[in-house]
């Protein structure tokens, strides 16, 4: 793969998972939006308004880094490695608050006869979603693209 094609595809990659955190969280977004336009009045937040706030401001961070990354800005490979480790941080504090409450349910809850209660939660699309930021912020960490970066983007200094 040519030198110039792997950072355009780290750039593609980090702009497909900003994409997808930005669309996968648009209901709950646009919900919590209007619903701070009520407490804006009384300021009355509340810890899910300001988490939801963080991952769209984290989804605009990726998209804004990597379509920077991809027409190489100086700024871009650090604003995409800081808004990676949030993310995967947020993530995987999901994820252990997850587990331990799953852990420590004391019981399951009384359901009277003739009742069903369907509850499904899959966990797996969070796995993935880490993994791949994991990934992500390995490939921009690594020296070699960080070599590649800056030469690059000194050619592209040099033309214009």
């Amino acid at each position: 793969m040519r030198r110039h094609a792997q950072i355009k595809s780290i750039g593609i990659f980090v702009i497909v998972l900003g994409a997808w955190a930005l669309l996968s969280n648009a209901k709950s977004m646009m919900c919590i939006f209007l619903y701070s336009l009520y407490t804006i009045r009384h300021m009355d937040f509340s810890v899910i308004e300001l988490v939801t706030f963080f991952r769209l401001v984290l989804a605009i961070s990726l998209i804004m880094g990597g379509i920077a990354f991809l027409f190489l800005k100086e700024w871009s490979r650090g604003l995409v490695l800081i808004s990676l480790a949030m993310s995967v941080l947020l993530h995987a504090a999901g994820i252990v608050r997850y587990w331990y409450s799953s852990l420590t349910a004391v019981q399951s809850p009384v359901i009277p006869e003739g009742w069903v209660m369907v509850a499904t939660v899959s966990m797996i699309p969070q796995y993935l979603i880490t993994l791949a930021e994991v990934l992500a912020l390995h490939l921009i960490s690594r020296p070699k693209i960080k070599k590649l970066f800056l030469q690059q983007m000194r050619i592209m200094q040099d033309i214009r």
